[in-house]
């Protein structure tokens, strides 16, 4: 049983879907793997809401904070909104920060993968300045 407040982090790939809660102090409290079928834009959606349902179905103790998305391609993380991923066939708008946020009456902050973990290692210090 979670004992802290955590927040969800999704990242979104274009093999898989890892998710996983981590508290305020950056530890990992429980991730998952999940497959992503990748045939359209819609089983794409599909396979991320579909992990996403299951993922918050397990999860005892606090509710989660907020939500956190890292998304393959090109994102507007002011809006919340995927245009576009190169190796997916996402070709948007899709407000996937929107959808997720109604369905789980959380705050979701979507962003480009690779910005999203250079921000976590920076604020984490393990970027740091040289």
């Amino acid at each position: 049983m979670m004992t802290e407040p955590t927040v969800v982090g999704v990242d979104i790939g274009a093999t898989k879907i890892l998710i996983g809660t981590v508290t305020e102090a950056g530890e990992i409290t429980s991730s998952r793997r999940f497959k992503i079928d990748h045939h359209s834009e819609e089983t794409t959606l599909r396979s991320i809401h579909n992990a996403l349902e299951d993922f918050m179905r397990t999860l005892d103790g606090h509710p989660p904070r907020a939500i956190g998305v890292g998304a393959v391609g090109f994102t507007d993380p002011k809006v919340g909104t995927w245009f576009e991923a190169m190796n997916l066939p996402v070709k948007g708008p899709v407000p996937l920060a929107g959808q997720l946020s109604d369905r789980y009456q959380i705050p979701v902050a979507l962003d480009n993968d690779v910005h999203a973990a250079t921000i976590q290692r920076f604020l984490s210090g393990s970027l740091g300045p040289t």
